[in-house]
């Protein structure tokens, strides 16, 4: 095996070895980028089920006020409010 046999070995070898490089550089890049996508929805999600849950109190608390006079005792309102919580989950189920 001559030098130039040798040198020419060690160029393939190198740029092998760039392009190696190069691909772990891309593929980490598109990792980062999935991962920040990733994190930006799972935020977006909490923000949703938090403001969800937020609306939620306010409509109980709307409808209790609503409801709180209307019936000549406890067990009548709050069977009313059992019952208008069952057609509001059904009109969310049905959206």
């Amino acid at each position: 095996m001559t030098p130039n046999d040798i040198q020419a070995i060690c160029a393939l070898a190198g740029f092998a070895a760039l392009a190696c490089l190069i691909r772990a550089a891309y593929a980490l890049l598109q990792w980062s980028n999935a991962r920040h996508l990733a994190q930006l929805d799972t935020e977006y999600r909490a923000f949703v089920m938090v403001e969800e849950a937020k609306r939620m109190r306010d409509w109980l608390r709307w409808e209790d006020d609503t409801l709180c006079g209307t019936f000549p005792n406890r067990a009548a309102r709050d069977a009313a409010l059992v019952a208008a919580h069952a057609r509001h989950a059904a009109a969310e189920a049905a959206l």
